[in-house]
């Protein structure tokens, strides 16, 4: 896991080729089929999660998604989002723990901005061959938490997914890119 300070005062962990205990139980997948294009890749297990805090004005902005590769069981892509009751166990040491509450799990409110920025992903940077994602963890709070930091984190899962680069100068650049 990498600790990041980015620009703006914003704040980043990321996990590649690893995701971080959630401890939550999901009421349920959520499954969507996408008719979109794969790269041209041999299939390989990859695992990425980002927690992020983006101070906006006197408000911020908070969430953590992880994701991981799945074999394909169709010939589309399958994007799985295993979403969790609204409130699950604590993430004391939560980015933004000292200002909310925030709870592991990935709200049923937050899977449509997840299946939408999951999508935009692909779109823009493809996915490995032969291979779905399943988005398995997750955190939200009850201030910073909001559909807009859910997709733009499950957008990043996917460049993340689709990087070679593990080591922090390459994570913090991709970041700050892809923040703006």
């Amino acid at each position: 896991m990498s600790e990041i300070m980015l620009s703006k005062e914003r704040r980043a962990r990321v996990w590649i080729d690893d995701i971080p205990s959630s401890f939550f139980y999901p009421v349920g997948e959520i499954n969507f089929l996408n008719n979109l294009k794969n790269k041209n890749l041999i299939f390989q297990n990859k695992m990425v999660a980002i927690e992020l805090f983006i101070p906006v004005g006197g408000r911020f902005l908070y969430g953590m998604l992880g994701c991981e590769t799945v074999k394909l069981k169709m010939q589309k892509l399958d994007l799985v989002v295993e979403a969790s009751s609204n409130i699950g166990p604590k993430f004391k040491d939560a980015l933004s723990s000292e200002l909310e509450s925030v709870w592991f799990g990935i709200s049923p409110e937050y899977v449509e901005a997840i299946k939408k920025g999951a999508k935009s992903g692909i779109e823009k940077y493809g996915v490995i061959e032969n291979c779905g994602i399943k988005f398995s963890c997750g955190a939200h709070g009850e201030i910073g938490s909001s559909e807009k930091i859910f997709e733009r984190l499950a957008e990043l899962c996917v460049i993340f997914l689709n990087s070679n680069g593990n080591d922090e100068e390459y994570i913090k650049d991709k970041l700050e890119i892809a923040l703006g």
